[in-house]
């Protein structure tokens, strides 16, 4: 501290009427600017960190404009309808009903503003006994039903462009793609079943909002079938246009686990190459329960 009694008569002085200036200024400040150095003053180490952290690091797992990554399993239930129909004839049919499988999910939104996210689905069947109606090709349907073993695999990717409206609400469009394979053991020869592979373009629209620890989502989306693999004997056209609609729920639990239901319903249609005009149609529901992990 400065010895004001050594200083010089004039140095005195201004020593002297910078500390009464001072005294002034603590006097005069506000009783709120008091406690919040007061508060600064006293708060942990930690607290001040808390208190200088980006929102989107202290509400990383609650806030949807976050980076984060969500991982989802769980087990799925499902069906499946599909029907080769000519136009003066019985249509031949192909029914599964339950579909009991697993799937597994992740989504990844790379960016802090929330805006581009990612999203991929796999299904996996874990053994299905199946009816089918056998008919030699180009023949006329017969009622040869029989059971027969099958697996199902599908896998969703997709792209989302999401445009928020509300804190925890927003649209999405997306553009992504499926494959879907259906394999059946011991199928006959020479005969049409509905084994194959599908390849497809999706383009639709997400929309997601959230209310306290729950969440609801749904999608619409056009599915262009580019590629249609053989159905046994059977020849179908290269294309053919569908739909897909999705809804669900997810409600928080613990931490960073939440809850999560949805159901999904597809319809896709195509032609079938043969002598007389014939169209096929593929019908598809699952319902899936499961837990989600957000990091």
């Amino acid at each position: 501290m400065v010895q004001i009694a050594h200083l010089p008569v004039t140095a005195r002085r201004l020593a002297v009427a910078l500390s009464l200036l001072a005294v002034t200024n603590a006097a005069q400040a506000s009783p709120a600017e008091q406690d919040t150095a007061t508060d600064a003053a006293q708060a942990s180490p930690a607290e001040q960190d808390t208190a200088t952290r980006a929102p989107s690091e202290k509400h990383r797992n609650d806030d949807p404009h976050a980076l984060r990554l969500s991982l989802r399993a769980g087990a799925e239930l499902g069906f499946r309808h599909f029907e080769d129909r000519e136009l003066d004839g019985t249509p031949r049919t192909y029914s599964a009903l339950p579909i009991p499988g697993i799937f597994l999910g992740a989504e990844l939104v790379p960016q802090g503003d929330g805006l581009f996210a990612f999203e991929a689905a796999l299904s996996q069947s874990l053994g299905v006994h199946s009816t089918t109606d056998d008919a030699l090709v180009g023949d006329p349907p017969t009622s040869t039903r029989r059971e027969v073993s099958t697996s199902y695999t599908r896998l969703d990717v997709a792209a989302k462009a999401r445009f928020f409206f509300a804190e925890s609400a927003y649209v999405a469009p997306l553009l992504g793609f499926s494959y879907s394979r259906y394999a059946f053991d011991g199928a006959p020869q020479n005969t049409e079943n509905p084994s194959g592979t599908y390849d497809v373009v999706r383009a639709g629209v997400e929309a997601r909002a959230a209310f306290g620890k729950a969440a609801v989502f749904g999608s619409a989306e056009y599915d262009e079938l580019v590629a249609i693999g053989y159905l046994g004997q059977a020849r179908p056209a290269s294309t053919g246009p569908g739909t897909t609609l999705r809804a669900g729920a997810t409600i928080a639990l613990v931490g960073m686990l939440s809850a999560r239901l949805e159901a999904s319903y597809t319809f896709w249609a195509y032609d079938m190459v043969r002598g007389v005009p014939a169209l096929a149609t593929d019908q598809y529901g699952a319902c899936r329960i499961g837990v989600e992990a957000t990091f």
